[in-house]
């Protein structure tokens, strides 16, 4: 089979006929790398208790190469669970039921017929082994769950390809466990983004570098004798190009470019009425596809999306005429949302706004990301989507950061970053709260003991978790303080159900109250700063239905020295 036919089984809905348990199309590439399957011919409802399940089975045994076992899966999730959004809470209707002694791990299937969108999911437990005693740690084991987003609606371009991958180890060999975790590897779909990218980076700018380029002498820093520090706004300028083409796609990604829309006229003026859903989820391609003059792509029709719509307010939120292309591509007839917060504001050097590339620049450009799964969630070591999440944002940063190691940049792995994120709220909560193992138990795995689940201690920690301030003086590109915003949040939102109160539990609000009441970071590099607060925003554009205004974090997150002792004058 070809990665064509593979991609296409991979993007088609997943349904299952009548007096099947299974699709057969599936059944197909399931057999392309593993040897041996069972499927069950009578298989039961697993999940009759589960509200979030209309139908769930246990259709399979896969036998692996090394002797373990996986179970299939097959989970029809009920109608106000959304495939692309519920993440944790589809892994832990599978998990339980891999008890490391006949099942060591599963692949699942999340779906529902009235989504386009499913969820293919590799979910294992690891185990945590006492190393004075040898023996197994029960009950301290989270599942780690590893997941491919399909459908009609994604890329499928990488799963296609590893899938592939997957089948040439069965025709030479084994297929065991960690050849899944393989097939399912952020960390290498990551690395393969990053090369592309820079490649493509390097083209922008060493274009705008060339000695017979007009444009060159308007941007290099003329005051520098360095020829390499005379062309840094050069680079400058490229990375920030692509970074606002990238976060354009985590936007389209969410459905907000180029949503359809229904106007009317009020004695306030227009009104749009349409919700922000149903947007185009290849914008920014069809954005280059259908423009009239590609040789002036970015002069004509970026700088118009970035500066004169992203940037500006417009009566019913329309798209401006100025990135009117034709009959078949009415972009004046949608909508865009507007964003403050600095990321699309025009660049001081005027001379930028004129500057064009060769078309197929962007052409190729925009063909590379299409590639790629775009999904706006970030992921944590326990949960990994195989796409391309904000924290890329960081990894692109960290790994062009000119003089990185002389500056301190250095990427720091996501399990680091949980762990001191987890140890440092454990010991904040300790100074209030004497039951250390019942501190333990709930920051690091979210286990509400007897005590803490009495109304009167459930208070006191969410207002503790409420009055909690963090700081990093080198924030690079927010790692640590996105750490400690997960953190916190998953903490507010398990001890959430013991304060008994009658309101909802609102994502949205709830991140927003914490970025603005005890996040704060300071950074020399102005890049880093840029990116950590791109994260940020990311973090709250995720739980939202509608754009909203970005809070301000120019005063929480600044551009500084942190060990800087005085400040014009005043002593800090």
């Amino acid at each position: 089979m070809k990665e064509k036919d593979i991609k296409d089984i991979l993007k088609s809905k997943f349904q299952l006929e009548e007096d099947k348990y299974f699709p057969d199309q599936w059944k197909t590439v399931l057999s392309l790398f593993f040897k041996k399957i069972d499927y069950f011919s009578h298989p039961e409802n697993l999940f009759t208790e589960n509200d979030k399940v209309i139908d769930g089975k246990q259709i399979g045994i896969i036998k692996l190469d090394d002797g373990k076992q996986l179970a299939i899966f097959t989970v029809e999730v009920a109608d106000n669970i959304s495939i692309v959004r519920n993440r944790q809470g589809l892994r832990e209707i599978a998990a339980k039921h891999i008890d490391q002694n006949i099942i060591h791990g599963s692949l699942a299937f999340f779906y529902n017929k009235k989504q386009a969108d499913y969820r293919f999911s590799f979910i294992a437990k690891e185990a945590n082994i006492d190393l004075e005693t040898g023996e197994l740690i029960k009950g301290e084991t989270k599942p780690k769950r590893y997941t491919y987003l399909l459908g009609a609606n994604e890329a499928c371009t990488t799963p296609a390809k590893r899938i592939l991958v997957l089948a040439d180890k069965k025709e030479k060999g084994a297929v065991d466990i960690q050849n899944l975790k393989e097939v399912f590897s952020v960390e290498a779909l990551n690395r393969d983004f990053f090369k592309t990218y820079k490649a493509h980076y390097e083209k922008f700018w060493k274009h705008l570098a060339d000695e017979e380029n007009p444009y060159r002498i308007k941007l290099i820093d003329a005051e520098k004798e360095d020829k390499v520090k005379q062309e840094k706004p050069i680079r400058d300028f490229a990375k920030k190009l692509l970074g606002r083409i990238v976060f354009l796609h985590f936007l389209q990604k969410k459905g907000w470019m180029g949503v359809p829309s229904e106007l009317r006229i009020t004695n306030d003026g227009i009104t749009n009425d349409s919700d922000w859903v149903n947007g185009d989820a290849n914008f920014m391609q069809n954005l280059f596809a259908y423009c009239p003059a590609k040789e002036h792509f970015h002069s004509k029709f970026l700088t118009t999306l970035f500066f004169k719509t992203l940037n500006s307010k417009r009566e019913g939120d329309l798209a401006p005429e100025g990135l009117i292309h034709n009959s078949e591509f009415v972009i004046h007839n949608c909508k865009i949302p507007y964003l403050n917060g600095g990321l699309f504001e025009p660049e001081k050097n005027k001379a930028t706004l004129e500057i064009d590339f060769p078309a197929n620049y962007f052409k190729e450009l925009l063909d590379f990301f299409e590639q790629y799964n775009f999904t706006i969630d970030e992921n944590s070591p326990d949960d990994h989507e195989v796409g391309i999440d904000p924290e890329m944002l960081g990894h692109i940063f960290e790994n062009l950061l000119e003089d990185n190691r002389d500056k301190g940049a250095f990427y720091t792995p996501k399990e680091i970053v949980q762990y001191m994120c987890k140890e440092s709220l454990i010991q904040y909560l300790l100074n209030t709260f004497q039951e250390q193992k019942d501190i333990e138990a709930f920051i690091r795995f979210h286990t509400v003991s007897p005590l803490l689940a009495e109304k009167e201690n459930a208070v006191l920690l969410n207002k503790k978790l409420d009055d909690i301030k963090v700081c990093d003086p080198a924030i690079g590109s927010g790692a640590f303080p996105i750490g400690m915003l997960q953190e916190i949040f998953e903490a507010k939102r398990f001890i959430y159900p013991y304060l008994k109160t009658n309101k909802d539990f609102k994502p949205a609000d709830v991140k927003k109250n914490i970025i603005q009441h005890s996040i704060y970071g300071v950074d020399l590099e102005k890049g880093a700063v840029d990116i950590a607060q791109l994260r940020f925003w990311l973090s709250l554009v995720v739980d939202e239905l509608n754009p909203h205004p970005l809070p301000n974090l120019d005063y929480k997150i600044m551009q500084g020295n942190s060990l800087l002792e005085k400040f014009e004058g005043i002593d800090l």
